[in-house]
């Protein structure tokens, strides 16, 4: 284990995480707020910066340790809340963009906001009435509009968002945004069963000018490969850390009526272990093509971003497969609310339901569809 890395994976272990979580708290509307601030404390929200700007590397830095380190914390996250797992994703994703294409300055400023404990966020989706820049200057650009599923709202104080270039038609750009004013946000939005305590809601930009100073990186950067499809690994990643809190708890609840020695339960132990066992390897194995790649090895980026995209459609399978069977061995306990296996179950089930998964599937077969050895010697 790399040096370096050692202390903030020290504190990866099950009671230090469980501490970010206050004791008993498996509501679906639980403020993550306080288990936010703990990361912040814990050193966690920094550790997305690069080693010199005073960071650990996790998320932004290439070399197999710290790519694996940071498998290694997205899993362990999503093993003791997957709310907060998917915040930290965000800002982790925010922090690599950042650092990827912002000038000096902006890079700066950043980087003093997040040594500060500054939760990220990367804002994404449509919204009926989308961002737009409405009119532009030589100092501003001015929006309009509003971004939907807005994850950590009243948390995430800078925001990483994309809107379409006002001048390149077809392009995007990605503009840093400060998004601490409550009065643009509107979290009743927020409607879905799972992943309550991500409050993704909406927030509106009607009015905002942001100075150009703000805009982040040439047009359609947010789409540049390995790092936009090919990022799918890390969401995947705290997909099977809550996969594993899943066989936890499968194990737990059995162990708890005496049941875990019945012939059925233990081949279902069985089947959920070698599930998320399978989707760990793969994701490590994708998370190191993807960030190890070289960006100017055209072929090479497609197969790695291949290879996360079928990541992602093995996880998923896996998950759904891992949910029914936990259904199946603990009946109507698992739908019984207030228990931490109802709301696990039930986020992970929304979780699992990311945008367009034919189209990436589609991706992911056309790659392996090419000419060539075969897929056996792909990757």
């Amino acid at each position: 284990m790399n040096a370096r890395l050692a202390p903030l994976l020290d504190r990866l272990d099950p009671a230090s995480l469980e501490a970010l979580r206050p004791p008993g708290d498996h509501d679906e509307e639980a403020d993550p707020g306080p288990a936010v601030a703990r990361l912040a404390a814990a050193g966690w929200l920094k550790a997305c910066l690069p080693v010199q700007a005073g960071g650990q590397g996790l998320g932004t830095e290439a070399a197999a340790e710290a790519v694996l380190a940071t498998a290694d914390a997205l899993r362990a996250l999503g093993r003791t809340d997957l709310a907060l797992a998917r915040l930290y994703e965000g800002h982790m994703n925010a922090v690599k963009l950042v650092e990827r294409y912002a000038r000096p300055a902006l890079c700066e400023l950043v980087r003093e906001r997040v040594r500060a404990g500054t939760l990220m966020g990367v804002w994404g989706a449509t919204a009926a009435d989308p961002l737009a820049v409405v009119a532009t200057d030589d100092d501003a650009w001015t929006l309009g509009g509003a971004k939907a599923f807005t994850s950590g709202l009243g948390l995430v104080r800078l925001a990483v968002v994309p809107v379409a270039d006002p001048v390149e038609t077809g392009a995007s750009r990605l503009l840093v945004i400060d998004v601490d004013d409550t009065a643009r946000q509107h979290p009743r939005d927020w409607r879905a069963s799972g992943m309550r305590a991500t409050r993704s809601g909406s927030y509106r930009f009607d009015g905002l000018r942001l100075p150009v100073s703000r805009v982040l990186g040439v047009p359609d950067a947010y789409r540049c490969e390995p790092w936009f499809e090919g990022g799918v690994w890390r969401y995947v990643a705290a997909h099977v850390g809550a996969m594993e809190a899943l066989v936890d708890t499968l194990v737990s609840e059995l162990s708890s009526r005496s049941r875990d020695t019945d012939p059925h339960q233990r081949a279902r132990i069985g089947r959920a272990a070698a599930m998320v066992l399978g989707g760990r390897t793969f994701v490590e194995r994708a998370a190191l093509e993807v960030e190890m790649v070289d960006p100017a090895d055209a072929a090479g980026v497609e197969r790695a971003v291949a290879l996360a995209l079928l990541a992602r459609e093995s996880v998923e399978a896996a998950a759904t497969h891992l949910l029914a069977l936990v259904e199946r061995a603990l009946g109507m306990a698992a739908f019984e609310r207030g228990r931490p296996v109802e709301r696990l179950r039930r986020d992970l089930g929304f979780y699992l339901r990311q945008a367009a998964p034919d189209a990436k599937l589609d991706r992911a077969a056309a790659t392996v569809s090419l000419p060539g050895p075969g897929i056996g010697s792909w990757w």
